[in-house]
């Protein structure tokens, strides 16, 4: 609180030219009047959110407050204060009308109440309260099993086919109740694929802005691949710009979506022939406009980065690159020993460094390793500099452990790029409100 008290005396000042010298016992938040709401808008995108409550003083400022705390709400692991956030719809429509970006966990169902044994939200018509969030730009839900074809969620997708999207995430594509933190594998009917791929189509189109498409996990299935290569069309995704998704999934968008910006993959099966060739002759239309490239991999499928350049050389105009590699340590709970014999992190920085020559446009590159060994996680400068003397745009390396490598261009000598440290480095998350928004 008294840190929040001398935000409120440095705007003050700083909003009358005047310079802060701690707070006073005259001090009011008049100052902030004077303030440009974009500039108090500003200030408050720094706060943690549990500070800004304490900011709301006056009716004026508690708008602009509400308006920077509604704007963006992720809840998408809080079942609670999930149905807490639609009752607040409810009594307050103006607050439901301030959100563009929301994550919420659809714990009102039946589904998710029956499987977690919990009752809180049975008679709460959570499609309803949603539905007052007319402005909503970005849209996840989670808890709920498959709210794209299930008759038990058509008031849901009402909701969401009448909203104005450019951003949303298609939930799993696979017709069975997740038990546990391994699905259990199916091959679904070809009326199944039928089904979800006119259910894709449908949704799509009732997208016409939509822009930033991702989706969750799901189980392959290559009738429903060939279904949905054969039936979607441009016409579908008229403005993507960005999809995340398995490979097998993404080939088919990328067909018929010739202005992708960005590529978020993720590899179940790895990069075999077969798979490349469907690759490249799907990227055809997206090659030049690329410019964001994340690729998620295994451990066994890095050892096969020195092929990587085929891919990277698909998108020569690729300026910022993202490598994660996963799987090598499982979760506690699925009792299972993760593989020990692995490489420090710079052996895999060095794999993937000697295919940094098909990416002449990079400036900004990104290697996240899922471990639990800091002590494997140190990548030299050696290596560092390696890299950036084959990419001659390079600004930016990031490391695992968040140790962030800066080289801004112009600070090179007769030996070559001259990188420093800037870390460790991380993204500070906004603080989560451990009472429910006022």
């Amino acid at each position: 609180m008294q840190r929040d008290l001398q935000l409120v005396g440095m705007i003050e000042r700083a909003s009358s030219g005047g310079m802060y010298n701690g707070p006073t016992k005259d001090s009011q938040p008049s100052g902030l009047l004077n303030l440009p709401v974009e500039l108090f808008k500003l200030v408050i995108s720094y706060l943690p959110v549990s500070s800004i409550p304490n900011l709301i003083v006056n009716r004026l400022i508690r708008s602009i407050c509400e308006e920077c705390l509604y704007e963006r709400i992720a809840l998408g692991e809080c079942s609670r204060r999930s149905i807490r956030l639609l009752e607040t719809f409810v009594l307050r429509p103006d607050l439901a009308l301030l959100v563009r970006y929301l994550t919420i966990k659809a714990s009102w169902a039946k589904w998710y109440r029956d499987y977690h044994g919990v009752q809180e939200g049975a008679d709460f018509d959570g499609p309803a309260a949603l539905s007052l969030a007319k402005n909503v730009r970005y849209f996840q839900i989670w808890g709920c099993r498959d709210w794209l074809r299930e008759v038990e969620h058509r008031s849901l997708r009402k909701v969401i086919f009448n909203m104005k999207l450019s951003g949303l995430m298609i939930p799993w594509l696979f017709d069975l109740v997740p038990a546990g933190p391994l699905y259990e594998h199916v091959t679904p009917s070809g009326e199944w694929d039928q089904e979800t791929v006119h259910a894709i189509r449908s949704l799509l189109q009732a997208q016409p802005q939509l822009e930033d498409l991702s989706f969750a996990s799901y189980i392959r299935s290559d009738r429903l691949i060939s279904t949905l290569k054969a039936n979607l069309i441009p016409s579908d995704v008229p403005n993507l710009k960005s999809v995340e998704a398995d490979l097998w999934i993404a080939i088919p968008f990328m067909a018929v979506a010739p202005g992708l910006v960005s590529l978020n993959l993720w590899s179940s099966e790895g990069w075999d022939e077969t798979t490349f060739s469907q690759f490249e002759s799907s990227s055809i239309k997206s090659r030049s406009s690329l410019r964001r490239l994340i690729i998620r991999t295994t451990y066994d499928d890095a050892e096969r980065f020195e092929e990587f350049d085929r891919i990277f050389s698909l998108f020569p105009n690729t300026e910022t690159l993202h490598v994660m590699i996963v799987s090598l340590s499982m979760p506690p709970d699925l009792d299972i020993q993760p593989d020990l014999d692995i490489q420090p992190d710079n052996y895999y920085f060095k794999k993937i460094a000697s295919c940094a020559h098909a990416l002449p446009s990079l400036r900004k590159f990104e290697l996240d390793c899922r471990r639990t060994k800091p002590d494997l996680s140190h990548v030299r400068k050696a290596s560092i500099v390696a890299f950036l003397k084959k990419c001659p745009h390079l600004e930016t390396i990031i490391v695992p452990w968040d140790r962030m490598w800066l080289c801004p261009r112009g600070s090179e000598h007769l030996a070559g790029p001259v990188p420093s440290i800037f870390g460790p480095f991380s993204l500070a998350w906004r603080e989560d409100l451990q009472k429910d928004l006022p």
